[in-house]
C-alpha cells in the first residue's frame, strides 16, 4: 500500500531535482513546512505595501559599495531585505550528488525589488543575496526528519553567503553585467569580496539568459500576474509565451514543468517515494547515503576549520614569525615554486627560517580565493599582494589527521614586483 505521507511533488531545476513548494518557504529550525510557506507569503504581502515608494527610475536603486581595491563590501542588513524564496535541491532527491544540497535563502535589496515590481526588469544596481543553509539533523537516508506536523526537510546552520550585483559599466565583460561574489563560509562572513571569473557562477546563469540571468521561474513572487509584481506581461517579471518557450529550449531537461507564461504546475509534477529507513545514527546531519558520496554536506562544516588552519601561515606574512608559520605545516611538507624565474624546493623548516630572516611585511594583503574539500583532503588558493614587494599565488594542499587540518605542501608563483 502506497505511503502517501512520504510522497512529495518535485521538479527539475538548474542544479537538480527540488520541491518547488520550497520556493515559497522560509524554514528555520523550529518552523514547519506549513507555517514557513505562510511566512513567505506574509513577507511578500508586506513588500506590496511599499509600492507607493517604488523608484520611478533605475538611478533611484541603491547600489553596492566598493573598496578601492575593487572588492564589493558585504551588505550588513541583507536579512532585512525582501525575501523571494528558499529553493532546496537535497541529496536525497539527486542520488546523493546534489550540486548545492542546501536551502537557498534568497533576498533582493528593497529599492531594486520596488523597481522590479514597477517595471518587471532588474535595474542597474540590483543586489541579490543567496545564503546557503544546511539541512538540520536528519533521521532518514534522504536527509529528512520528523517535525511537529510531519516528515520533511528542516533548516540548520547558515554556511555560505553568495551575492550577485548588476553593473554593466563595472562588469562589461560579464553576461548581463552581473558580477558574482561570495563572502566565504566562516562566521562572521568576510567584509568584502572580489568578483568571480565568468567560468564559475556566470556559466550556470547563462541558462537563464532569457530572464536576465536570474532563475525567475523558481521564485513565484517574481512571476505573479498581479500588477504589483510585474505590470507588463512582456516584462522580465512575467515572461511572454515566446520567451518562456525559448527559455525552456535553452534549459533542455532542466526546464522541468515550465509552461509558457506560468509558474511550474505542481499538480503535474512527478512524485517520488521517500526512503522510509531511519538513519542508524540519529542526530547526525549526514545520512548514510550522503556519507557514501563524499561526505558532501558535512564538508561544509570544515571550511572554517581550514581557514583556521591556514591562519598561522597567512598571518606570518605580516608578522615575519616563521616559528608561528611552521605550526601550520606537517613535518613532511615541501614548498615548491618559482622566485623571479628561479626554481625553489625547500622543506617546512627551511621555509620557516626564510620567513624569520626576511621579517614581516606590514602592508601585505592576503585572501583565500577558494577552498575545495573531499573527505580528509582539501586544497586552497591563497593570494598575497605586496609580500616583500611581490604578489604571490599559492596553491595549498591540506590533510586532516588526528591533529586536525595541516598543510601537506604548497606550490606557488611569484609574479612581477608590485
Amino acid at each position: 500500500m502506497k505511503d502517501e505521507r512520504n510522497t512529495t511533488p518535485t521538479a527539475d531545476g538548474p542544479v537538480g531535482r527540488q520541491n518547488p513548494e520550497f520556493a515559497r518557504a522560509f524554514p528555520t529550525r523550529t518552523t514547519t513546512l506549513v507555517s514557513v510557506a505562510f511566512g513567505a507569503v506574509l513577507i511578500a504581502a508586506m513588500a506590496m505595501g511599499q509600492s507607493a515608494d517604488a523608484p520611478s527610475r533605475a538611478s533611484d536603486v541603491r547600489g553596492a559599495e566598493f573598496a578601492a581595491n575593487g572588492e564589493v563590501k558585504r551588505p550588513d542588513n541583507w536579512r532585512s531585505w525582501v525575501f523571494i524564496g528558499a529553493n532546496l535541491t537535497p541529496n536525497g532527491l539527486n542520488d546523493g550528488k546534489a550540486i548545492f544540497p542546501e536551502f537557498h535563502y534568497t533576498y533582493i535589496e528593497p529599492s531594486a525589488w520596488a523597481y522590479y515590481k514597477r517595471t518587471g526588469r532588474f535595474a542597474e544596481g540590483t543586489q541579490i543575496v543567496k545564503e546557503l543553509v544546511l539541512l538540520g539533523k536528519s533521521e532518514y537516508e534522504d536527509g529528512s526528519t520528523t517535525g511537529p506536523v510531519g516528515r520533511g526537510f528542516y533548516a540548520g546552520k547558515p554556511i555560505v553567503l553568495a551575492y550577485m550585483y548588476k553593473d554593466s559599466k563595472r562588469f562589461p565583460d560579464k553576461p548581463g553585467g552581473w558580477g558574482y561574489f561570495d563572502f566565504g563560509s566562516a562566521q562572521p562572513y568576510r567584509a568584502s569580496a572580489m568578483a568571480h571569473a565568468n567560468k564559475t557562477c556566470a556559466s550556470c546563469h547563462e541558462l537563464a539568459k532569457g530572464t536576465d540571468y536570474v532563475f525567475t521561474q523558481h521564485y513565484p513572487v517574481l512571476l505573479e500576474k498581479d500588477s504589483a509584481y510585474a505590470p507588463s506581461r512582456h516584462g522580465r517579471g512575467q515572461r511572454s509565451d515566446e520567451e518562456s518557450a525559448r527559455l525552456a529550449a535553452d534549459l533542455g531537461p532542466t526546464a522541468g514543468h515550465l509552461r509558457p507564461g506560468k509558474a511550474p504546475d505542481l499538480a503535474k509534477a512527478p512524485s517520488i517515494r521517500l526512503a522510509s529507513k531511519p538513519n542508524t545514527n540519529k542526530g547526525e546531519i549526514m545520512s548514510d547515503q550522503q556519507n557514501k558520496n563524499g561526505n558532501e554536506v558535512q564538508s561544509f562544516n570544515e571550511y572554517a576549520a581550514i581557514e583556521e588552519a591556514l591562519e598561522p601561515y597567512i598571518s606570518s606574512a605580516k608578522s615575519g614569525d616563521g616559528n608561528h608559520l611552521r605550526t601550520a605545516f606537517y613535518d613532511h611538507a615541501q614548498i615548491v615554486g618559482s622566485q623571479e624565474g628561479s626554481p625553489v624546493n625547500v622543506n617546512a623548516d627551511t621555509f620557516a627560517g626564510i620567513i624569520n630572516d626576511a621579517g614581516g611585511s606590514p602592508e601585505v594583503q592576503a585572501r583565500i580565493s577558494w577552498i575545495d574539500i573531499s573527505g580528509p583532503a582539501a586544497a586552497a588558493r591563497v593570494e598575497f599582494l605586496n609580500w616583500g614587494g611581490f604578489r604571490y599565488t599559492d596553491f595549498v594542499v591540506l590533510y586532516k589527521s588526528e591533529e586536525g587540518w595541516k598543510i601537506s605542501g604548497k606550490v606557488y608563483d611569484s609574479h612581477t614586483r608590485n
